[in-house]
């Protein structure tokens, strides 16, 4: 058995060596049992004289068919049906070879006969082997590795995925797991189709590590019911990538993705791209903060409609080139014709700004730079007023100077009733649109709007990917309050709807997205937890050991700690201020009535605001955008300034 090991351990050639020597063993094997067969033992025991040619010619002619039909280039650990047909092919060919030259030659002392004989003991003896090393190698292979997979799904998916597992070296394939009765009980490569009511005993028989979803035609509503099912069983869980690039065969077993947080939410916008074209195409589009999440999204987006120019504005230099790269190869592969413009600068730069925007005269501004993550910008604040309401202003100031068609700021459920300088500071951007739009009067040359809307998930603020690193890292999740609730949407999903919004656009809208039902933020982590083949701490639970041992590994149980809501940080967010005052314009977006003041206010409040500013004066920032903002109750004491 050691032997047996070290091939298995061994290179491919090795083993394609191995099992010719086993092959050139049953042709001769085969021979002496076809003179026994046609001589019997009395008269036949060992080949001498005439008989060795027929041991001889044997391997002469079946190893070069079995070279030119690429045998020994198949996977030996399993034999399915093409393999099959491969060998079975191969020995057809050998069979009227061999048995016609030992008819024709008629050598002394061989039977005629034997060249049929020997042929078909021959290719039964090939297929017998075959089975034979394929499950050897799968003993093997379960015995030694250490990942143990279940395939969820045992159609041709799940039949594509388990050859990439035996492919591999890090998995050992358990079974396959369906819903389907019918498949029950049936085999794939001799390993089981179960029944998803399995699961349980399977994990503590074989100690299962992970599930792989295999299931190309699964909708988001069964895999999330699915997602729900295997949760309970603490199991790690992968699920098929794009199903035509892993039908095409361009992909490996490390593609299977994790399960994300976006599987797990039961309501999903469906995301239209038909009215796109239209809109943007042949115009002159820009998007600040373009590097950041939704600016990039925006960008994926509107640069299928081919768009004249693109002008992609932010202060970070990575996220800039990122973008650019991404949307040139879009370009490349697509064969548009958009010309793309990067501008490494500040929105705070005014003097910039207008020459951007005189130069390119957009018809379309997509305002989404802003600093965003609560705790930065509260330990910030003169800079991310600057930056979240004066780098507004001159955005806004330059679209109205060169003709903008239309202009929409991307806004956040943290402006209403902010608790935050973040929140205050994007709902004072928010009254100085609503005044622009309102001193424009009816006559307007330029469509400005806002649009709001709450989390978006594993954007650069998110907890989701927070959440992945600390659960990579052994623990612990850290949530600020046990029953802290959270609006979550998919960027891809808000940015399409961004887009939608702007086209409903008639001037000073705030446009709504529908985030579905608030998410609390602690069940996010469980989920996050379990979905990673990970167990939660809990003390009154498993109060015996905080590891188990699986499968020779130590696996760690996960820690939820609770570290209370930081500074300016609401348990619950809104969307808008008076939900009685909006109306629904589609299934997922609505408009809201908003209250705000006259521009000349405004006008006024900016130059303070900017005065201030440049005198550093935090108390008093805070104090203008508590009496200019209703119902800003910011928490933070600035002691520190």
């Amino acid at each position: 058995m050691k032997i047996i090991y070290l091939i298995f351990k061994s290179s491919r050639r090795t083993k394609e060596i191995f099992v010719l020597a086993v092959d050139i063993f049953l042709s001769i094997f085969s021979t002496w049992i076809s003179f026994l067969v046609r001589l019997d033992l009395e008269v036949f025991l060992l080949p001498s004289g005439n008989t060795f040619y027929a041991f001889l010619i044997s391997p002469i002619i079946f190893i070069p068919i079995f070279l030119i039909l690429r045998i020994y280039k198949s996977m030996f650990r399993y034999f399915d049906f093409k393999n099959m047909q491969n060998l079975l092919l191969a020995n057809v060919i050998y069979l009227l070879i061999f048995s016609s030259l030992i008819f024709y030659i008629a050598i002394p002392g061989v039977p005629r006969s034997i060249g049929l004989i020997q042929s078909i003991i021959f290719l039964i003896s090939i297929f017998l082997s075959r089975l034979i090393i394929s499950n050897i190698f799968n003993y093997i292979n379960n015995d030694i590795k250490k990942i143990r997979v279940l395939i969820y799904g045992a159609g041709k998916a799940g039949v594509k995925a388990s050859k990439l597992l035996l492919e591999s070296d890090d998995y050992s394939l358990v079974g396959f797991v369906d819903d389907d009765k019918a498949k029950v009980g049936r085999k794939i490569f001799q390993y089981n189709i179960y029944s998803n009511q399995d699961i349980e005993f399977l994990k503590e028989k074989y100690e299962i590590n992970l599930i792989l979803i295999a299931i190309s035609n699964i909708n988001d509503f069964n895999k999330n019911s699915l997602i729900k099912k295997i949760e309970t069983f603490n199991i790690k869980v992968k699920v098929l990538p794009n199903i035509n690039k892993f039908i095409d065969g361009n992909i490996t077993i490390n593609d299977f993705r994790d399960i994300s947080v976006l599987d797990l939410i039961e309501r999903r916008v469906v995301i239209e791209d038909n009215f796109i074209d239209g809109q943007f195409k042949e115009k002159n589009v820009i998007i600040t903060g373009a590097g950041g999440s939704i600016g990039s999204e925006l960008c994926r987006q509107i640069i299928k409609s081919n768009p004249s120019k693109m002008v992609l504005i932010d202060n970070s230099e990575f996220n800039l080139y990122k973008i650019e790269s991404e949307l040139t190869n879009i370009l490349e592969e697509n064969n548009y014709k958009s010309k793309i413009i990067s501008k490494l600068i500040s929105t705070n730069n005014q003097l910039m700004i207008e020459n951007i925007f005189g130069e390119i005269k957009p018809n379309y501004i997509f305002h989404a730079a802003a600093y965003k993550h609560v705790p930065i910008v509260e330990g910030n604040i003169v800079e991310s007023i600057e930056n979240n309401f004066i780098g507004t202003v001159n955005v806004v100031t330059a679209a109205l100077k060169f003709s903008c068609e239309n202009f929409v700021l991307i806004s956040t459920d943290k402006a209403v009733r902010p608790t935050n300088i973040m929140g205050a500071t994007k709902r004072l951007s928010e009254m100085f649109i609503q005044a622009i739009n309102n001193d424009l009067g009816e006559q307007k040359k330029c469509l400005f709007s806002i649009v709001r809307f709450g989390n978006v998930l594993d954007s650069s603020g998110s907890v989701v990917p927070v959440f992945r690193r600390q659960i990579n890292s052994g623990g612990p999740v850290t949530v600020t309050h046990p029953d802290i609730t959270r609006y979550f949407m998919t960027i891809p999903e808000a940015a399409n709807l961004i887009l939608q919004a702007a086209s409903f656009s008639k001037g000073g809208e705030i446009f709504l997205l529908d985030m579905g039902n608030p998410i609390k933020i602690s069940d996010l982590a469980k989920k996050m937890i379990n979905l990673s083949g990970l167990k939660i701490k809990d003390e009154n639970i498993n109060k015996s050991s905080n590891t188990e041992i699986v499968n020779f590994e130590i696996t760690k149980e996960i820690e939820i700690k609770y570290t209370g809501l930081r500074p300016g940080e609401k348990l619950y967010e809104e969307l808008m201020i008076d939900p009685y005052k909006s109306k629904k314009i589609n299934d997922n977006i609505f408009i809201a009535d908003e209250n705000f003041i006259d521009l000349q206010s405004m006008n006024k409040i900016h130059d303070e605001i900017q005065l201030l500013i440049r005198n550093n004066n935090v108390k008093e920032l805070v104090a203008i955008l508590k009496k200019t903002i209703e119902d800003f109750n910011h928490k933070k004491v600035i002691e520190n300034y």
